[in-house]
């Protein structure tokens, strides 16, 4: 990369670059969002940092197919908001308290916590003094809970097959039909802990996994929008589009592969130049080195006894070595 590439093309294209990197790793931290009691700081930025690079690099790819200008950032929007939705699908949606808390209130608070700590020990004193004492849940009522927690998530009635206490909490395997589940209850008020499939070895879990998978109607949403999207970036890859990810410049010297710009001095000193007539065949195959859509044919040339085609695409003015399938680079 020479230094009037740099102040032409080259350096609006990195800038360019850079701005769509920096935009994807914002939007990559806003698409982790339903994660973020779940993480830590440094898990956060990770996560985001590779849901923001996946954008970047899934957008370019994209945007040969998107004939407007900026098609760099449009493929990157595109890109980002598709991650967006099928992350959504796929976690969970915490709200985040934003409310300010002045210090005079923070210390009523307390004092307040304070005095229901002295209530509640008065409150069992006087309990266990007249032989009060709290009572678990009956089998009849937990098999209600249960019933209820099961048909929230779109199962039927369940029977408890095994109960567990530990501590204020019943740990319970359940059965509704032919799955099976992992529940757990609030032994006194019934309050549900937590809620997953059972499964026991590595193949019973990964036949959970694609039963929950496909009677969880938004991951099944999610599975569908995000492999239609891989699709379509592994259709649309070229590999040239790997030194474009990379910010390789492809701008090369005239002895080795002359860009328009070279190749037009070259003519003015002799070199053969001539119209291109139009060849599907010809354009599909630069479409395949350049990454983009070629918008017209310029001017074939023969430099070195090897055939060069300049054509005007998204990208600019480009050149391609016809022999060796080269970008020489655009203007």
């Amino acid at each position: 990369m020479d230094f009037n590439s740099l102040l032409g093309g080259d350096l609006v294209s990195i800038i360019t670059r850079v701005g769509v990197l920096l935009a994807c790793f914002w939007f990559g931290k806003k698409a982790i969002s339903g994660y973020r009691k779940k993480l830590n700081f440094f898990f956060r930025f990770l996560a985001g940092a590779g849901v923001g690079l996946f954008c970047y690099a899934s957008g370019l790819i994209l945007s040969k197919r998107i004939p407007l200008p900026f098609s760099e950032f449009i493929g990157a929007g595109i890109s980002t908001i598709i991650v967006f939705i099928v992350l959504r699908l796929v976690s969970p949606v915490e709200e985040l308290d934003s409310k300010f808390v002045l210090r005079s209130e923070y210390e009523t608070l307390l004092n307040r916590m304070d005095g229901m700590k002295q209530k509640i020990v008065k409150l069992e004193k006087a309990l266990a003094d007249k032989g009060l004492q709290p009572k678990t849940l009956s089998n009849d009522e937990i098999s209600g809970f249960v019933d209820k927690a099961l048909k929230l998530r779109g199962y039927g009635s369940g029977n408890v097959l095994s109960k567990k206490l530990s501590g204020d909490v019943f740990d319970l395997l359940v059965s509704s039909g032919k799955k099976k589940f992992d529940v757990s209850v609030n032994a006194y008020s019934g309050d549900l802990v937590d809620f997953g499939r059972h499964s026991s070895g590595a193949g019973n879990a990964v036949k959970v996994l694609f039963e929950e998978l496909f009677h969880n109607k938004s991951y099944l949403a999610a599975l569908i929008i995000f492999g239609g999207f891989l699709y379509l970036i592994a259709s649309s890859y070229t590999p040239s589009d790997y030194s474009k990810i990379l910010f390789v410049s492809e701008i090369q010297t005239a002895s080795d592969c002359p860009n328009p710009s070279e190749l037009e001095t070259l003519f003015s000193q002799g070199a053969p130049r001539y119209d291109l007539s139009p060849s599907p065949e010809r354009d599909s195959l630069i479409e395949s080195v350049l990454g983009t859509r070629v918008i017209r044919n310029v001017y074939g040339y023969t430099y070195k006894e090897e055939n060069y085609a300049v054509v005007e695409t998204l990208q600019g003015t480009c050149s391609v070595n016809l022999n060796q399938i080269r970008n020489c680079g655009c203007i």
